[in-house]
């Protein structure tokens, strides 16, 4: 690991740690030890602080056996609090199973009992896309991620629980700092058949997916040139990737960056 831990000549020190920290999710996932749960939150756009979904999507291993789940959940009374406005409204188009609807104290109660009984599994490595506001979302519904640590380590704690963002992991796969929404990064990886965002059970599933493409994956720099073999010349190549090889991304990023905000 330590090879490709090393600091690229130009890359300033920000996208450099984020290079470091993708090589130790590597180094984590492949070991098969720990439970990896993503998590998303949908708020109402009138009010940020009115939380309307949540999803997740587990990970772990068995006697060498992947296991998985998950969920959608939503809170009832909040039923009449739609988005769409702003941000669409896929409350109702949940992908990967059965939406679960629930008053607020049972939603609460039954995330913090699934943070817990995840966290008596082994190390507890909780994976969002963007983790800033999920994590104030598990606070305020006091989920007992106390001792979440940001960092990185080496060696996990058996106990122990930690942020994983495939924000900063594609970041550092494409060599620029400039951050991409879930749906942008699940064009970049080639799963053309995510559809339906903003709905927290598919994105928890689609965040799922981007973390398990980029952790399966080769070492950094291998896998970017595997994902976006170079180009002959670099006035075709849309994006920026600041401080290394640039590479070729797919033909029709331009049209997928215009749609963004419409799908």
């Amino acid at each position: 690991m330590s090879k490709n831990n090393k600091r690229v000549k130009g890359v300033d020190a920000e996208l450099s740690d984020m290079r470091v920290t993708f090589e130790k999710i590597r180094t984590h996932y492949a070991k098969k030890n720990a439970v990896w749960c993503s998590i998303d939150f949908e708020a109402w756009e009138g009010a940020s602080d009115v939380i309307t979904e949540f999803g997740y999507t587990v990970l772990r291993w068995q006697d060498g056996t992947e296991v998985s789940e998950s969920g959608h959940w939503v809170i009832a009374e909040r039923n009449n609090k739609r988005n769409g406005q702003y941000v669409p409204d896929n409350r109702d188009h949940y992908l990967f199973g059965d939406t679960l609807s629930m008053n607020r104290h049972v939603f609460k109660d039954r995330i913090k009992e699934l943070i817990a009984s995840l966290s008596q599994l082994g190390p507890l490595m909780l994976v969002f896309h963007d983790f800033s506001g999920d994590i104030k979302y598990l606070q305020v519904l006091e989920a007992p991620i106390g001792k979440i640590q940001y960092a990185l380590p080496e060696t996990l704690e058996q106990d122990g629980i930690y942020c994983i963002d495939t924000r900063k992991m594609f970041s550092a796969l494409e060599g620029d700092k400039n951050p991409k929404s879930l749906q942008r990064v699940c064009r970049l990886l080639k799963f053309f058949d995510a559809e339906r965002f903003h709905n927290a059970g598919n994105d928890a599933e689609y965040t799922m997916m981007a973390l398990k493409a980029m952790a399966s994956g080769k070492p950094l720099d291998e896998q970017r040139e595997e994902r976006w073999p170079t180009k002959a010349t670099q006035d075709n190549i849309p994006g920026s990737l600041k401080g290394v090889k640039r590479q070729e991304l797919p033909e029709d990023d331009s049209d997928w960056e215009a749609q963004e905000d419409v799908l």
